[in-house]
């Protein structure tokens, strides 16, 4: 489209409203006619753009860790990803990123889906068939502008492949002037390679993901300048067997999520998430595990070309003491170019030292990060 990279991004990749209307328009701008970027074919039912559309991104990093033999590292690359989009119709997109590299070997696809948008008139309702991210309608990890991750998302409570980041699926969303509404079903099982007869889920089971978000009236809060405030509740039913043995676990998430932003400044996201694993270790007699944790985070829009981040993570499990997290991370960033940034960031371990917990893990992070 011609654009600069802060018409929809706060700064890469973190987007701003902007950014999410247009990706939650199948990847186009309100109102435009595709067919006008479209080669003339002279067949009305084809929209061939003049060049397939590319996108790249490189991570890396500069790493010292207190706990370990291993204190200091260069992570140079850590990340590459190649990313495509394409525009099918007035309705269908496509959108795909290759991993060429993540932590030393090939990642392969990761987010890859179709997208059909409007499914009904001009009513925003959109649907999604393929690999993405679980929690995208509450926080897009893939947009943090951390290298420290949400580890309520991202831990493993049981030996199942579940857990709150990629699977594919089907995701059904619809946005109106009070909130939205996100509905999706799930293999429940990540994104691993297929079986012997090319299948990738395990059982016949669909786990289910749901989330309904509520825009409050600005008026509630005219103490704080009136920001838009959104709060959500989401609930993910679950189930996994173990293959060999076909035992199952069946597990549950929920949780609420608060969102919202002050001036253009200041942007907050939290979550909160409750669940049990019923059969965590795939045991003939089955003991359960609960866990309980979620983050907050808070970006601060320093100027155009600085942001600042503070981001707590909690992770507790009284029955898997040694998946817990108590972090605290502090990230400054300056872009350089739009496409250019460079962030110092420190995340300090806040967990008590216990016999699950035998050190501190602090950890400094010097990072550069282009796209194009």
């Amino acid at each position: 489209y011609g654009m600069s990279c802060n018409m929809c991004h706060i700064g890469f990749p973190r987007l701003n409203d902007t950014g999410k209307a247009f990706a939650g328009n199948g990847y186009r701008l309100e109102g435009e006619d595709i067919s006008k970027y479209a080669v003339n074919t002279g067949d009305p039912f084809l929209n061939l753009l003049p060049q397939l559309q590319f996108a790249v991104r490189v991570d890396s990093f500069l790493l010292w860790r207190k706990e370990g033999p291993i204190h200091s590292d260069i992570q140079a690359p850590f990340v590459a990803k190649l990313i495509s989009y394409g525009l099918i119709s007035q309705k269908i997109s496509y959108y795909f990123y290759f991993l060429l590299t993540e932590n030393g070997s090939v990642g392969g696809v990761e987010d890859a889906f179709i997208y059909f948008n409007n499914i009904i008139g001009d009513h925003d309702l959109d649907l999604m068939v393929g690999q993405n991210q679980v929690m995208d309608p509450i926080y897009a990890r893939e947009q943090r502008l951390t290298y420290q991750d949400i580890n309520i998302y991202t831990v493993a409570i049981s030996k199942s492949n579940f857990n709150l980041t990629y699977d594919r699926g089907l995701t059904l969303t619809y946005n109106n002037e009070w909130g939205g509404a996100t509905l999706a079903v799930l293999n429940g099982n990540g994104i691993s390679e297929g079986d012997r007869r090319d299948e990738f889920d395990n059982n016949n089971f669909k786990n289910q993901m749901g989330r309904v978000a509520v825009n409050l009236p600005p008026e509630m809060f005219s103490w704080i300048g009136s920001p838009p405030v959104t709060v959500g509740l989401f609930g993910y039913n679950g189930m996994d067997t173990e293959s060999n043995t076909q035992i199952n676990n069946r597990f549950y998430r929920f949780g609420p999520d608060l969102s919202f932003s002050i001036d253009d400044s200041y942007y907050f996201v939290g979550n909160l998430i409750l669940g049990e694993d019923r059969n965590p270790d795939f045991e003939t007699v089955p003991r359960a595990a609960k866990l309980a944790g979620g983050f907050a985070e808070l970006l601060y829009k320093i100027s155009d070309r600085w942001l600042a981040v503070l981001l707590y993570n909690r992770v507790s499990s009284a029955e898997k003491p040694e998946i817990e997290s108590n972090l605290i991370t502090a990230n400054l960033t300056h872009y350089l170019w739009r496409n250019f940034k460079i962030f110092v960031e420190y995340t300090h371990d806040l967990h008590p030292l216990e016999a699950a917990h035998p050190s501190k893990t602090h950890t400094a992070v010097i990072g550069f990060v282009l796209a194009f």
